[in-house]
């Protein structure tokens, strides 16, 4: 079972500073990526590199006027992330996705985690972006909270989490393999080998637009249906692991 970090209230200390680079996959995120981009270079963040997964409008744009480095990669999610983390020597690689807003005290937060040696990996909490339709609200706290409960069962933590990993860690397990169906899942098991794994009180919010789009009920039961084949050894068939569909190149 994962640990959860119980007080946030620390930092590292003495030890200054874990260098930090954010790699962001994404694709056609005009208006959400610029925000979260300035969240985490007003967050401290040392290095923030984009990902582009073949955006076809002004995503790359926007993102070079605010990331310290935009790179293109279309071949899918995994290969996204391990491209946007190449060629690092930063502390630690944070991957979080376009469509997040940030804890407000996030990076303290990363290096408290993190400040335990035996401590590899972690996340955030989850939380779903609420729209003011009360009904609407409670359903979507309800879908965060399963998916919370979900993490400390050891299922999780996924990438919309915001996961961060020692790069000394990450390349020690190899990355993002790009054959399973959760790429994210598939690290975080191979990294709980190596060290522990801990999710942090403080939520990060995600947009629901997934749910909004497909529907609650299948969204879900995709959802579902995708993480028992993963548990079951289920694969990504040859082709659709370089297809640049919305899904696996940075498009949620």
């Amino acid at each position: 079972m994962l640990s959860t970090f119980e007080s946030e209230n620390g930092s590292l200390g003495g030890a200054g500073a874990l260098s930090i680079r954010a790699i962001v996959p994404f694709l056609d995120e005009e208006l959400l990526l610029p925000p979260l981009l300035a969240q985490l270079l007003e967050g401290g963040v040392d290095r923030v590199v984009a990902v582009d997964g073949g955006s076809r409008d002004r995503s790359a744009a926007r993102a070079r006027a605010v990331a310290h480095e935009v790179r293109t990669c279309p071949d899918g999610l995994a290969a996204q992330l391990n491209r946007g983390a190449h060629g690092s020597d930063e502390d630690i690689l944070f991957f979080v996705y376009a469509d997040s807003v940030l804890p407000s005290r996030f990076r303290t937060t990363i290096e408290t985690l993190l400040a335990d040696p035996a401590c590899v990996a972690g996340a955030f909490s989850l939380r779903l972006s609420t729209p003011p339709e009360r009904r609407e609200r409670t359903l979507y706290r309800v879908i965060a909270g399963g998916a919370n409960f979900r993490t400390r069962l050891g299922i999780g933590p996924f990438g919309d989490q915001g996961i961060f990993v020692r790069r000394s860690a990450f390349e020690a397990v190899g990355g993002f393999r790009r054959g399973p169906l959760c790429e994210d899942l598939d690290l975080v098991r191979r990294l709980r080998r190596v060290g522990s794994v801990r999710i942090a009180r403080s939520p990060i919010e995600t947009s629901p637009r997934r749910w909004e789009r497909d529907g609650v009920l299948r969204t879900t039961a995709r959802h579902w249906w995708t993480l028992g084949r993963h548990l079951l050894g289920g694969t990504r068939p040859r082709a659709a692991r370089c297809a640049p569909d919305r899904l696996r190149t940075g498009g949620r």
